[in-house]
């Protein structure tokens, strides 16, 4: 005689006295919105890519999900998913998320998809839109942008913000900085703090730009950067830099770096009179 039991996911068959588990598989989960645009709808998902084969469940703990149709509400308890992935295989669809989920592993959302949810998680960003919240760290990639908030740290690559980063960022591949970064920041390759505040420390490399914005604290310029924004603490200049504006407080001068008059001012230079651009 057997008899099942379930216990957290997993099934116990009971076989003359003795208990053996038979633990949960993982799975995949697609979602189409085939019915609607709930997560707890089970006619909204999937087991394989194509649609063809219903689920029996919906998404666990333990499952990942691939989701290619918007999920703008949730009649459940909030899900927990290994990966979330949001998808527009036709590029004209524009899904979105709208619902708050955690992932333990990753969520990532493509093709100009978008999230106005929140995660609390991971997050990566190709080609995609952050309207939400994302309580976690945050890559964004191929042209994406963000617009709202990241607790955590965020890397840009190629791509652009304008929301509010309670971390540390790094922006690569021409960047742009258009928000607040409560940490520290690093531009790197052609990238611009273009009108963005640093509440921290920042580090400007190769041939990136302080561009009308605010580093309230430190920066250091190397390469051939330049600063057209204001530090309002110590600023130092090594390599091929140039300060075209203002340093509230000290401003070093090393190798080739040259003040540019008369927008280039600070309290005090080192040296003093600073090197003149040529």
């Amino acid at each position: 005689m057997s008899l099942f039991r379930a216990s957290s996911g997993n099934k116990f068959k009971i076989v003359n006295g003795s208990a053996k588990v038979r633990v949960a598989t993982s799975k995949v989960l697609y979602f189409n919105g085939a019915v609607d645009s709930d997560w707890n709808t089970l006619g909204n998902w999937w087991l394989d890519s194509n649609f063809t084969v219903q689920a029996t469940h919906l998404p666990r703990s333990i499952d990942s999900v691939i989701a290619s149709s918007t999920i703008s509400i949730n009649s459940g308890s909030q899900p927990t998913v290994v990966d979330f992935t949001l998808l527009d295989p036709d590029y004209n669809d524009y899904p979105y998320l709208n619902i708050e989920i955690t992932v333990t592993d990753n969520a990532t959302f493509n093709d100009s998809s978008t999230n106005y949810g929140t995660i609390n998680g991971n997050a990566t960003f190709n080609g995609s839109y952050n309207e939400g919240i994302i309580n976690g760290n945050a890559t964004f990639n191929n042209s994406s942008y963000n617009n709202t908030t990241i607790n955590g740290n965020a890397t840009f690559n190629g791509s652009y913000n304008n929301g509010t980063i309670n971390g540390d960022a790094t922006f690569n591949d021409s960047s742009i900085n258009d928000g607040t970064i409560n940490g520290n920041a690093t531009f790197n390759g052609s990238s611009t703090n273009t009108f963005g505040t640093v509440y921290g420390d920042a580090t400007f490399n190769d041939n990136t730009v302080n561009s009308g914005g605010n580093i309230t604290v430190d920066a250091v310029f190397n390469d051939s950067t330049i600063n057209d924004g204001v530090v309002y603490g110590n600023a130092i200049f090594n390599n091929n830099s140039i300060n075209n504006n203002l340093v509230a407080n000290i401003a070093t001068f090393n190798d080739l770096s040259c003040n540019n008059p008369p927008g280039g001012t600070a309290t005090t230079f080192i040296p003093d009179p600073p090197p003149s651009c040529p």
